[in-house]
């Protein structure tokens, strides 16, 4: 999981001792859900036995690091190009698992690390985006952000990084892992919110400079 620290190593999944300066005891760790994911949402194991821990480091040295490599020069090439670079992090989630009070999960929920990784202005603008079109849509619950956020999210320096997760249910069926028929619809939504993040880019870009100033 490219959305992890390098090193997020589950003591519970590797066979055999891990280095001192693997971080074993995060919340992710604790979960199950560390850079190597142990178990799927609803609990349940992924792997029949445990890895070698030589594994867990070459997937780290010729997925992870590669991945994050090409990701910091694509934000560093349009930085530079623009002045600014903004990154949407998108991901999936489960239509049901962990909803608030037991219900239904938000269609969209976007992670700005509490105001943190990106402009306000941009949030504001994602949501109530999403919201015209007719979504339900939360901040920051209950996901925040994670390690790309948190560590590419600088907006005093014109790097903006928001993290927007899309439930499941609403482009495929969960159980036989397909598209349903409002796939479609929800694509072509996708590409509504990039057009208008794209001719309002000087509406929120606008908000952030004195941010940036200081």
């Amino acid at each position: 999981d490219v959305n992890r620290e390098p090193y997020e190593f589950d003591p519970q999944l590797f066979d055999g001792p891990l280095p001192d300066w693997v971080n074993t005891h995060s919340v992710r760790v604790n979960g199950g859900l560390g850079t190597i994911a142990r178990i799927v949402a609803e609990g349940e194991p992924i792997y029949a036995r445990r890895l070698p821990v030589s594994v867990g480091r070459s997937r780290v040295e010729n997925f992870y690091k590669p991945y994050h490599a090409a990701l910091r020069m694509l934000l560093a090439q349009t930085h530079v190009r623009f002045g600014y670079a903004v990154l949407l992090d998108f991901h999936s989630m489960p239509s049901n698992f962990g909803a608030r009070g037991g219900g239904p999960r938000a269609d969209f929920v976007i992670g700005d690390r509490y105001n943190t990784s990106c402009a306000p202005e941009l949030t504001r603008l994602l949501r109530s985006q999403l919201e015209n079109l007719g979504y339900q849509v939360e901040i920051n619950q209950p996901y925040a952000g994670g390690f790309i956020t948190e560590h590419y999210g600088r907006p005093a320096h014109g790097l903006h990084a928001v993290q927007i997760e899309i439930n499941r249910g609403l482009y495929m069926n969960e159980q036989k892992y397909c598209k349903t028929l409002k796939f479609d619809l929800l694509r072509q939504d996708m590409v509504e919110l990039l057009k208008a993040l794209a001719e309002n880019t000087g509406s929120w870009l606008a908000g952030s400079y004195p941010l940036a100033a200081e």
